[in-house]
C-alpha cells in the first residue's frame, strides 16, 4: 500500500484501488483503518476528486500560471497542493520560464547561458565550478524532476 501511494506521488491513488488490490479479505479492514489514522495525522490529503498533477514530465513543461508569477516576483511559490516553497535561483529561473513553449533541451540552453553569464555559481568540492553543457542538462533535469515531484508542474 504504502509502496503504491509513493510511487504515484504527486499524483492521486484511489482508496478502492488500494483495498481492491489487497487479496486478504481480513487485511482490507486494517488498510482502511491505516489510511484512516494516515489522514488523522496529516499524512495523506483526501479528496473527492483527484487534482490533475502530472506524474511525468512532459515534452514541454509548462508551471501554473500563479507559480510562475509567484517566481518571477520572489522565492516563494505554492504548489497545487496548497504547500509552500522557498525555492533556490536556478528552480527560480527555470520556473519563469516554464510556459509550455520550450522543450528541455531549450531550457538547457537558457539555464546554461544564465550561468555562463555568471548569474548562477555552482560550488563543487569548495570552489567555484564551470558547467559543461552535459552537467548544466544534467541539473536541467533534476530541478525539472524536482519540481514535479513538488506539484508545480501542470504539463
Amino acid at each position: 500500500m504504502v509502496t503504491k501511494i509513493n510511487e504515484a506521488f504527486p499524483s492521486w491513488v484511489s482508496i478502492a484501488d488500494i483495498v481492491r488490490a489487497e487479496p486478504n479479505e481480513d487485511s482490507k479492514k486494517e488498510i482502511c483503518d491505516a489510511l484512516l489514522m494516515g489522514f488523522v495525522h496529516g499524512l495523506f490529503v483526501l479528496s473527492e476528486e483527484p487534482l490533475e498533477i502530472y506524474p511525468t514530465i512532459s515534452d514541454k513543461p509548462a508551471c501554473d500560471s500563479l507559480v510562475r508569477f509567484q517566481a518571477q516576483r520572489g522565492n516563494k511559490v505554492t504548489s497545487l497542493l496548497h504547500n509552500d516553497y522557498i525555492i533556490q535561483p536556478q528552480q527560480r529561473f527555470l520556473l519563469s520560464q516554464l510556459d509550455g513553449t520550450r522543450t528541455a533541451e531549450e531550457l538547457t540552453e537558457l539555464l546554461k547561458a544564465e550561468c555562463d553569464s555568471g548569474r548562477f555559481k555552482i560550488v563543487k568540492e569548495g570552489q567555484e565550478h564551470e558547467l559543461s553543457r552535459e552537467e548544466v542538462a544534467e541539473v536541467c533535469a533534476a530541478e525539472l524532476d524536482r519540481l514535479r515531484y513538488l506539484a508545480v508542474l501542470v504539463s
